[in-house]
């Protein structure tokens, strides 16, 4: 029976962190702030979403800026069998919302910014990665991966 609730545990980690205790990790009115302005998320919910590999915000530990995804670079002749390898590449990571737009930007209140910005920052590390190097200039400076990969 313990191997049960455990696994109901994992199923409703994202909402539920003791039996009965909901926690909510989507905007608040007024949630606590960090030193950099940027929003406190509490350990637990932390944890409980970034080391979920079902959550789009999980980051394995070999996922970082340094990793290059596929092994065609954009060229003039290749979008499309470039942007469909980018494409597959982040879906199987479950990371594609940050490119196309599903998983919009976050608000600096948001619980969810500081997990949002980490993930934001690998997949468009990816997406730099993979183009040359002569275009970074145009990139380097956007936002999000969704604004990159516009």
């Amino acid at each position: 029976m313990a191997d049960d609730h455990q696994v109901t545990s994992q199923i409703h980690i994202d909402c539920t962190i003791h039996e009965g205790t909901s926690i909510p990790i989507s905007r608040s009115s007024n949630p606590p702030k960090n030193p950099t302005g940027a929003t406190a998320i509490p350990a637990q919910i932390n944890s409980r979403i970034m080391d979920n590999p079902n959550s789009q915000y999980y980051l394995h530990y070999g996922e970082n800026t340094g990793t290059q995804l596929i092994s065609v670079l954009l060229s003039d002749e290749n979008y499309s069998t470039w942007s469909r390898a980018i494409t597959m590449a982040l879906s199987v990571k479950n990371k594609e919302g940050f490119m196309d737009g599903t998983i919009s930007k976050l608000d600096l209140n948001d619980l969810l910014f500081i997990p949002w910005r980490r993930c934001n920052h690998v997949v468009s590390a990816c997406i730099i990665n993979s183009i040359p190097k002569e275009l970074y200039p145009s990139v380097m400076h956007k936002d999000s991966a969704r604004e990159i990969w516009l």
